[in-house]
């Protein structure tokens, strides 16, 4: 945090100069409220055990940032605050109900951003960023933010080409000591292309490569609540972990502090989408995303595989607009990194999911999540399953989410 203290002081002092930003100066932002419910039960022999419920409470997000940018578009900035756990990536709520204050505030975004004259498709960032990867959720939550150096080229056009894209990025993850390996980097990069088939179809397809540096010490950051997994409890993961124990399998979560996370994580991403456009009001879309990690070893070497696919009608873009996605997802235990997938799966997961979503007016929405899940590998577990904290990849769970908000 240290080292991007002066940065974030930087894009403060440079989004405050009136002058040198002209008035492409906003204040953009989020705030939401929703209702969670999430129920665990189990399967087979341990049925008498019953169902559980893990939360059913009231909960809120707020994110505000001031975004600007110069005349003519030159450079770009941004910095923003978040609602939630310092130590989670993609987790911004926070319980409403409760003694206490709220969770706490975290600098969720810094950045400075520059285009080049006559190539303003090629956008270079440096600070702490949002990704341009997220799609599904398999990979990268949508609320993710990491500090590093990311290169972004966008072009879009008519006729058959309709967009290009490509991105590279180094993302700092974190050390906890000078030394060389305990450094935690990502090198990402990922490219991109839609093509139109007549006036009604669009075909989009993306494929990508994450790979992870320090395995070890991002492990062992889990196990000390410097790092969270989604809404689980600090210390706990669903990747696996390394153990020499004579029976691995059973104790899984043992060797986090000490060896860190089981497999690497060169994970190979694939995305294909066709949109057609039925009527202006109702586009349909059909969608495929899959990861497989090429690092995966050891008790994960066989869980190197997720995947979702799903159908989606309608999108809620604009006011009186909705849509409605149905999908399949199964994320096998080390297919991807659990700490910065999308929150309400991790890894070692499978099952249904219903998500719905209406613009009223403005920014103002309402919504509904939805998803009956099982494991993918019940001897692996989930992580924390050993140590009595049951979670959302447990045998068998449903979560629902009422939401609404306002995006400004």
């Amino acid at each position: 945090m240290k080292r991007w203290s002066g940065a974030a002081a930087w894009v403060v002092v440079a989004l405050g100069g009136g002058a040198a930003w002209g008035q492409e100066v906003k204040v953009v932002g989020e705030v939401g409220l929703r209702h969670e419910v999430l129920v665990v039960g189990q399967d087979g022999e341990e049925a008498a055990l019953g169902e559980e419920v893990l939360r059913n409470r009231p909960e809120a997000t707020a994110r505000v940032a001031v975004r600007g940018e110069s005349e003519g578009g030159g450079l770009v900035g941004e910095v923003g605050l978040r609602t939630g756990p310092a130590g989670s990536p993609t987790d911004g709520w926070v319980g409403l109900a409760g003694l206490g204050a709220l969770e706490g505030v975290v600098l969720d975004r810094v950045w400075l951003g520059g285009r080049l004259e006559g190539v303003e498709e090629l956008e270079v960032r440096l600070g702490r960023t949002p990704l341009p990867w997220t799609r599904t959720g398999l990979v990268w939550d949508e609320d993710v933010t990491l500090p590093g150096a990311l290169v972004h080229y966008k072009r879009e056009g008519r006729g058959v080409w309709r967009r290009a894209e490509a991105s590279v990025a180094g993302l700092y993850l974190g050390t906890g000591s000078p030394e060389v390996e305990d450094e935690v980097v990502m090198w990402a990069g990922d490219v991109g292309a839609t093509w139109g088939l007549g006036r009604s179809v669009e075909v989009s397809a993306e494929v990508g490569y994450f790979d992870l540096v320090g395995r070890r010490k991002l492990g062992q950051a889990i196990a000390g609540d410097q790092v969270r997994v989604g809404r689980r409890k600090g210390g706990f993961t669903t990747n696996t972990t390394d153990t020499d124990a004579a029976t691995p399998k059973a104790e899984l979560t043992q060797r986090l502090a000490y060896d860190g996370l089981g497999s690497d994580f060169n994970v190979l991403t694939g995305y294909a989408s066709v949109r057609w456009e039925a009527a202006r009001w109702l586009p349909l879309r059909g969608f495929g995303h899959v990861a497989w990690n090429a690092g995966a070893k050891g008790a994960g070497e066989e869980q190197a595989l997720g995947w979702v696919a799903g159908v989606q009608a309608g999108e809620a873009v604009k006011p009186g607009r909705g849509e409605v996605r149905v999908q399949w997802v199964h994320i096998a235990a080390d297919a991807t990194l659990a700490v910065y997938n999308k929150d309400a799966w991790l890894t070692n997961l499978a099952g249904w999911e219903v998500d719905a979503r209406f613009v009223a007016w403005g920014g103002l929405y309402v919504g509904f999540e939805g998803i009956v899940s099982w494991q993918v590998a019940p001897e692996l577990r989930g992580f924390g399953d050993d140590r009595g904290e049951p979670g959302f990849s447990d045998p068998t769970a449903v979560r629902a989410r009422a939401v609404t908000g306002w995006k400004f």
